[in-house]
């Protein structure tokens, strides 16, 4: 299917998980993480949208909001972007399918994940992926390593 370039966006997949228990609290970045994150990054001049569903709050104000796009839609639009950035999740499964421009932020927060940190990291075809990897929390996850990447993977 036809590909739009968007100028300068980084879509923001902010939440894995369909329930706000604890586990999901460790594998998600806090609101506080992605709302510094999402001003730094419009420091360094991106766009940025955020994409998921309605039940994931809006992060900020002045980020083009796309969490009401089908699936297939917001996949779409994120193949156009700069980058993609979000956790170990299913959409971010389905964008390494297309070896879309990833920045994965993973830690530790499945049982038995210890022995295996990777297993559940998206591959991405590509290989256009960064995995920013922080085993004790994920919100430890610094801002300009992220920065950094979106850089490199657009070299």
């Amino acid at each position: 299917f036809p590909i739009e370039k968007q100028d300068n966006y980084v879509a923001i997949w902010r939440s894995s998980g369909y329930k706000n228990d604890t586990v999901n609290k460790k594998r998600n970045p806090s609101w506080l993480f992605w709302y510094e994150l999402i001003q730094r990054l419009y420091k360094e001049g991106y766009k940025v949208a955020q994409l998921g569903t309605k039940d994931h709050e809006l992060i900020c104000d002045g980020i083009l909001d796309l969490r009401h796009l089908s699936l297939f839609e917001a996949v779409r639009f994120s193949l156009s972007c700069e980058c993609s950035i979000g956790t170990d999740s299913g959409s971010m499964h389905c964008l390494g399918g297309y070896g879309s421009k990833q920045i994965l932020l993973t830690t530790y927060w499945r049982e038995g994940h210890v022995q295996n940190y990777s297993a559940l990291v998206p591959v991405n075809y590509k290989n256009c992926a960064i995995n920013l990897f922080c085993p004790d929390d994920i919100n430890k996850i610094e801002y300009d390593k992220i920065v950094e990447g979106i850089k490199l993977l657009n070299e």
